[in-house]
């Protein structure tokens, strides 16, 4: 697109952030390179739908980076159910936070 300037090309490189939270494109490549445009700037990046049955692009990025990056980052996921979600979907997950915390943070 012509004269499209994304967020992060107007960050100054100095910029540090203490948060970014992962909620756009679900696929496995759209996560994985947005954890990969911050992941030397931010201290704690979160991601959604990390167990989501209907997002299975996110949940393998966020595999890969459990993998992958545990030099690097600590990993917590807050992947509770809400009652009602499991009465309509049993034994099925939606959504799900994922957290990686940068160790020298």
């Amino acid at each position: 697109m012509s004269g499209h300037v994304s967020f992060y090309q107007t960050l100054d490189p100095a910029t540090e952030l203490d948060l970014v939270f992962v909620d756009g494109d679900h696929s496995k490549e759209g996560a994985m390179s947005d954890f990969l445009l911050v992941k030397d700037k931010a201290c704690l990046i979160a991601f959604h739908d990390i167990v989501n049955f209907k997002t299975t692009g996110a949940i393998e990025a966020w595999n890969e980076l459990k993998e992958n990056d545990g030099d690097d980052f600590e990993f917590f996921e807050f992947i509770d159910q809400y009652d009602e979600l499991l009465a309509r979907q049993p034994n099925r997950k939606l959504s799900g936070i994922g957290v990686a915390v940068k160790k020298s943070a």
